[in-house]
């Protein structure tokens, strides 16, 4: 070869020729693995299954056989280059960091030798299983092959700790004493282009990214972003990595799919107090960049038919410039429970809450396991107001406030099986932090009930995927207090997503048990079994169910017993019709009597969805 350099000058994990004045590679790594690659191009996308907590990476990448049949390694020669491999150094390119040294020993039947092996300002290589694989190389003679097969090493380290932009190389130079210098360079990011969006602008998708030019890119950093970025439900955002136009960078295009930020919607359902008329209907809207500048304002409107329950629900989100959230909401409503007349009872409640949201890490437990935890902290107040009347006097009259701080924790652990979520919440109400924070004032709402307690609410739901496309989801909650607690804070048995078959808040308690166990058929399209056009796209899944419950308060006498046990069998229907309406219906047959009425027999709950 025409130039090479008599001390041996090697380079580019093969041996770098000169030719006509320009510098060639003879063979690469570069152009092998992906993650030797001057960059190679990862699609990130967002779009999951309802099982998955956390967006997915796809690297793009060809299968193995493939890579196979494109690497040099089986062309490359096994001539010699260097007579015996006495040491390894490992540089970051163009840095001038500190070195560190480590010495590994290898017995031979004859002597013991020392080699060294040298990492200077790569931390992701300070390992001692990456220096054992290295042994087998030292002491031997190292060829092209050689040189390449470690370069593959360090590249295959870099992944293992999700660095996958790098390439490793051997640089030019004069190889003494048998001292091998092998280059790490790790691609930083370059031009960051947006493109497809409409409605959310090219700032707010940038900041959302949190990417900056000249940043190293780590795979678990751009999950991280990539789970931020997506976090608002009215876009979907690609990252599209490619190589650079810079050498040793890699460009991002922040590829958009975004719909007209508002979402308007309306329900309709038999989910309210048999005291209120049981039916009632809603309508709300979401504004999903609201000022322009990607906060989430939602606003919900309540009413029973029989007009005696009306509820207003506002919330504020605001993501923060360092990837935390803060969360307003409030509720204000007015009641009127039947009564027998000349009876008259009527009450006015209200709520502003605020919560402080921080998003933990993607934790990776191993190749198909993760977790993902959301961390929350707030304060409530909480006000309410029961009075009854004897035709138009008052007779009783009920005032009180509830003051608590929140905790909270909220915990997704995805598995090859399915999928596990904890969510637990912690309040503590010092009492009298305002007028009504009283134990006179809870004593007229709820007789024993005390205004400082301490309660904690917990609730696991495994959803696990059986053969043949069915599935179970288990549901187990708890509640356990210190003190009563006012008809607010307490848990409630009845209805959806409590226990079937009885009618909503049937049994209330400071402390309480629930336990559902559902198996769920696999879902069909009854719009396909009947033919029906092609516009129109259905789903529907059936289940049968096993739900209990028993709640309680604190006894006021010892001869008395507060335990309110329910319990049920029965079926249920989902159906999703054009990702526009979402209907449950299911009917439960009470195990045991509903209290007020001594029956048992059977109730059917629905709830209709309908968004725009």
């Amino acid at each position: 070869m025409k130039g090479l350099h008599k001390s041996l000058c090697l380079g580019s994990v093969c041996v770098m020729a000169l030719q006509g004045g320009h510098v060639v590679q003879a063979a690469s790594s570069r152009a092998t693995a992906a993650s030797s690659r001057p960059v190679p191009q990862i699609w990130m996308n967002s779009k999951l299954p309802d099982s998955a907590a956390t967006p997915k990476l796809q690297t793009g990448q060809e299968d193995a056989s493939t890579h196979q049949e494109q690497s040099p390694s089986s062309s490359l020669s096994d001539k010699p280059l260097i007579p015996a491999l006495r040491g390894l150094v490992f540089e970051a390119s163009g840095s001038n960091a500190p070195q560190t040294q480590t010495q590994t020993q290898t017995q031979t039947q004859t002597q013991t030798q020392t080699h060294a092996i040298q990492i200077n300002g790569l931390p992701l290589l300070e390992t001692k299983e990456f220096w054992k694989k290295l042994e087998p190389y030292l002491d031997k003679p190292a060829s092209a092959r050689t040189f390449y097969d470690i370069a593959q090493q360090v590249t295959a380290q870099f992944r293992e700790k999700g660095h996958p932009f790098l390439t490793a190389f051997v640089p030019p130079q004069r190889v003494r004493d048998g001292i091998l210098h092998i280059s790490v360079e790790e691609y930083r990011l370059g031009q960051i282009t947006v493109s497809g969006n409409r409605w959310f602008s090219d700032r707010i998708i940038r900041n959302a990214s949190s990417l900056h030019p000249k940043d190293t890119l780590a795979l678990q950093n751009l999950q991280a972003d990539l789970a931020w970025i997506n976090g608002n439900p009215f876009r979907t955002v690609d990252m599209i990595y490619h190589p650079g136009q810079k050498a040793g960078t890699t460009d991002v295009d922040l590829q958009v799919s975004d719909r007209f930020p508002v979402y308007m919607f309306g329900s309709f359902n038999n989910q309210a107090d048999p005291t209120l008329g049981r039916v009632n209907w809603s309508l709300g809207a979401t504004w999903g960049n609201a000022f322009g500048i990607d906060h989430t304002l939602s606003y919900q409107f309540t009413r029973s038919l029989t007009g005696r329950y009306n509820m207003h629900l506002g919330s504020w989100e605001i993501p923060l410039p360092w990837r935390d959230k803060l969360l307003v909401y409030g509720t204000y409503s007015t009641s009127a429970p039947a009564a027998d007349w000349p009876i008259r009872n009527s009450g006015i409640s209200g709520q502003a809450s605020v919560r402080y949201i921080h998003q933990l890490p993607h934790l990776a437990v191993s190749s198909d396991v993760g977790l993902d935890t959301m961390l929350q902290a707030g304060f409530d107040w909480k006000t309410t107001n029961s009075d009854q009347f004897y035709v138009a006097s008052p007779i009783m009259l009920g005032n009180a406030d509830t003051d608590q701080f929140a905790l909270g924790a909220d915990i997704t652990e995805n598995d090859h099986y399915g999928q596990t979520h904890l969510l637990n919440e912690a309040y503590y109400g010092p009492g009298g932090l305002t007028h009504y924070d009283t134990r006179r004032s809870y004593q007229t709402i709820f007789q024993s009930a005390k205004p400082d307690y301490v309660y904690d609410r917990v609730q696991i739901t495994r959803t696990t995927n059986l053969p043949y496309g069915f599935s179970s989801v288990t549901i187990a909650s708890a509640q356990a207090t210190t003190h009563n607690l006012l008809y607010s804070e307490q848990l409630e048995s009845g209805g959806i997503g409590t226990v079937r078959g009885y009618y909503v808040n049937t049994a209330l308690g400071s402390r309480g048990e629930q336990l559902s166990e559902e198996i769920k058929l696999p879902s069909f399209s009854l719009s396909k079994q009947l033919g029906i056009g092609k516009n129109f796209a259905d789903t529907e899944t059936l289940g049968g169910f096993y739900d209990w419950g028993q709640t309680w308060n604190k006894k006021l006498s010892q001869t008395s017993s507060n335990k309110t046990g329910l319990a049920s069998l029965g079926i249920d229907l989902n159906t999703k019709i054009n990702r526009l309406v979402n209907i449950v219906f299911d009917t439960g047959w009470r195990l045991r009597p509903a209290p007020d009425s001594g029956k048992k027999g059977a109730f059917c709950d629905f709830n209709i969805v309908v968004g725009l």
